[in-house]
């Protein structure tokens, strides 16, 4: 059976369909040139230059195990902040305790 192509009244009424459609996708989500966009900056701060680390990098600068970083955290020798979900320690009290010897062990 041959292919039926949409002519008069019909194809009018196909592309008035089409550009409704796009108008109500346009409004819904709005299209964007991918050109256009910028790409995401990350900046990446030595972590003796920060404010605030993470526990997991608060043990690569103590050089102890994360179980270790959140051990101390538990027992109150590490202060931490909280920003949203993240507990994040001060780099200051991350130098405070390496500045001291701690003859004890960390976990029994």
């Amino acid at each position: 059976m041959p292919k039926k192509h949409w002519t008069g009244f019909g194809r009018a009424l196909i592309i008035a369909l089409r550009t409704v459609i796009d108008l109500k996708r346009d409004r819904i989500m709005p299209r964007t040139n991918a050109l256009n966009r910028k790409a995401p900056v990350s900046v990446l701060v030595a972590p003796m230059d920060k404010l605030l680390v993470s526990q997991d990098e608060a043990a690569q600068l103590l050089s102890i195990s994360k179980r270790s970083v959140e051990y101390l955290v538990a027992t109150r020798q590490l202060s931490t902040r909280r920003i949203g979900a993240r507990s994040l320690i001060p780099i200051e009290e991350v130098r405070k305790y390496a500045r001291f010897d701690h003859p004890e062990r960390l976990a029994g």
